[in-house]
């Protein structure tokens, strides 16, 4: 399928060819059901996972079953796994998947099942799906992680850090952000607590681990005695657990924060979106905000799909080369009463300017929970399209020109092939030694101490004396080698 993208830079706009490159559907049958999380594993295929929900006729209660695909690297479904029933059948309960991790005996599953409390389950299947072990805590001690709603999770070193909500005093009248360590069973070995506050009730939303082991928590300011928040807060804390700096951005409006990365440089991108607004009419809209490394606002900006009513973030991430891919929903009016809501995926620079976008129209009243991008560039997403699970793979264009540019700089140019005379051979910059082999591996000629230190330089090399046949030039370099065939005429 081929699309039309747009790149919105200073100059005008310019039109490309853009690629869906495939696009699957998992079935929930006919009931409902949430995407959750997804990673590509090491085969180069995805395993995905989300929520199926089920009506029981006795208690006329709906529940979750936790559902786990696995695909190839082209999205075609290799196996399917639902458990509650088969795996832990004695509750009737809300089963969530949260985290993904492949192991060396397959795959770990952590999330939370919902019994009145959110509690934490862990089950390790083998590569095809097949039970090993589980874990689950339905203790009131809690001695393990407590996942659920406002409890962003992450992998951190060899197993978890969570972040959460903590009410406490006489009336639960002083809320507290609380960091809790476990290892890779979830059992909590260290707990910490941050920003103390009578007036706000801190909800947090994103964590995010620092390249020094430290943590960004990105955390909703719930108003208290209110349905509404006011802004949010970005807390940094260091790797011995101590807080850093910590701001509140967005006053005045219910901003929810969608995604917080650290760059090379070490500055902060806050993606934050807006379900709300505090402000009178006003339209919902996604926010930008640039950050030094102590926490200083650099500057903000306004990244709302420009004819949107509201514009969501699902998930932010970052490319090779320093932009961000940033993937969510949009909604649209069709009239004045009416709207649709539909799949967008958009890639930023560094200064907040919009590089392209893709609208997925027809992707009516669905949700993006995820996306990643591969070693090539391209952006995977993972979401939900109606009663179905929804996995698509859509190139990048400006990862296409890099990948491109980069094959064709590490390609030995020589010219013309065949050749009964001589050969030209474009060598690049450090490449100063050249040696032509027969197809047994044979020196015929070598070449050293050619080349430049900088800039390209052709060399010619006489061939006349080289018996007809099949011969391969290699041109070293101290960054490695390149090697092309040759084929020799008289």
């Amino acid at each position: 399928m081929k699309l039309i993208i747009i790149f919105l830079l200073s100059s005008p706009a310019i039109l490309i060819s853009q690629r869906l490159e495939w696009e699957k559907r998992f079935s929930l049958g006919e009931v409902s059901g949430n995407s959750t999380v997804f990673i590509q594993t090491k085969d180069k295929g995805y395993l995905i996972a989300g929520a199926k929900q089920n009506y029981d006729d006795k208690t006329q209660l709906y529940t979750y079953d936790g559902v786990v695909i696995k695909t190839n690297e082209n999205g075609d479904q290799l196996w399917r796994k639902e458990f509650l029933d088969t795996w832990i059948g004695k509750y009737e309960l809300e089963m969530t998947p949260i985290i993904l991790t492949e192991k060396n005996f397959g795959y770990q599953i952590l999330g939370n099942f919902s019994l009145s409390y959110n509690f934490f389950y862990l089950v390790n299947i083998d590569y095809n799906g097949v039970k090993i072990s589980e874990l689950l805590d339905t203790s009131i001690s809690r001695k393990t992680l407590r996942v659920g709603i406002y409890h962003p999770i992450t992998k951190f070193k060899n197993g978890f850090i969570d972040a959460s909500n903590f009410n406490f005093g006489i009336n639960y009248d002083t809320s507290v952000i609380k960091l809790t360590i476990a290892d890779s069973n979830g059992i909590i070995e260290d707990e910490m607590f941050y920003l103390n506050n009578l007036i706000y009730t801190y909800f947090p939303v994103v964590i995010s681990i620092t390249k020094e082991n430290g943590f960004i928590i990105g955390s909703i300011r719930g108003i208290k005695g209110s349905f509404f928040n006011n802004g949010f807060n970005v807390i940094s804390i260091s790797s011995d657990y101590k807080e850093k700096w910590n701001i509140t951005l967005g006053i005045d409006t219910e901003y929810a924060v969608r995604g917080i990365i650290e760059t090379k440089e070490k500055e902060l991108f806050v993606f934050a979106g807006v379900e709300r607004s505090l402000i009178s009419n006003k339209k919902d809209i996604a926010m930008l905000y640039k950050l030094s490394e102590k926490g200083k606002l650099l500057w903000q900006k306004d990244i709302s799909i420009l004819d949107a009513k509201e514009t969501n973030i699902s998930e932010v991430k970052e490319t090779k080369d320093g932009r961000f891919i940033v993937a969510g929903e949009v909604v649209k009016m069709i009239d004045s009463t009416s709207s649709t809501r539909h799949f967008y995926v958009t890639s930023f620079d560094k200064n907040g300017n919009r590089l392209w976008q893709q609208d997925f129209p027809k992707m009516i009243n669905n949700k993006i929970t995820d996306c990643l991008i591969d070693e090539l560039g391209n952006i995977i997403i993972y979401g939900r399209d109606g009663l179905n699970l929804y996995l698509a793979k859509l190139s990048d264009p400006i990862s296409e020109v890099r990948n491109k540019a980069e094959k064709k700089k590490g390609e030995l140019i020589l010219y013309p092939n065949p050749t009964s005379t001589t050969v030209k051979v474009k060598l690049q910059p450090g490449e100063e030694e050249l040696t032509i082999r027969d197809v047994l591996g044979k020196e015929i000629k070598s070449y050293k101490g050619i080349g430049t230190i900088t800039g390209t330089e052709e060399y010619e090399i006489d061939v006349t004396e080289i018996k007809g046949g099949i011969y391969f030039i290699t041109i070293k370099s101290k960054g490695g080698i390149r090697v092309e065939k040759i084929e020799v005429v008289h």
